[in-house]
């Protein structure tokens, strides 16, 4: 769905506007290294939280009811 942003009655390139900011606004990470006599083991944990993720596969579809079959529309409940 196209709107016109601007107020000038026509949908064009000035009417584009960013969706979400795909940067995480959390990185978390933990690492952790254990020996018990000739035994050694180690693991490291990462989490970005935060960010929105791009969906390629439904950009190309041009659209979620294309991937789903469903006639279910997306609304933006927040501010848009």
């Amino acid at each position: 769905m196209y709107v016109d942003r601007n107020g000038d009655g026509v949908i064009n390139d000035s009417d584009r506007r960013p969706f979400h900011d795909p940067a995480p606004k959390w990185i978390l990470g933990h690492s952790s290294y254990f020996t018990y006599k000739h035994l050694d083991a180690s693991f490291t944990v990462r989490a970005y939280l935060g960010n929105w993720v791009y969906n390629n596969v439904a950009s190309a579809q041009g659209a979620y009811q294309n991937l789903t079959g469903s006639a279910m529309r997306l609304t933006c409940t927040r501010r848009c």
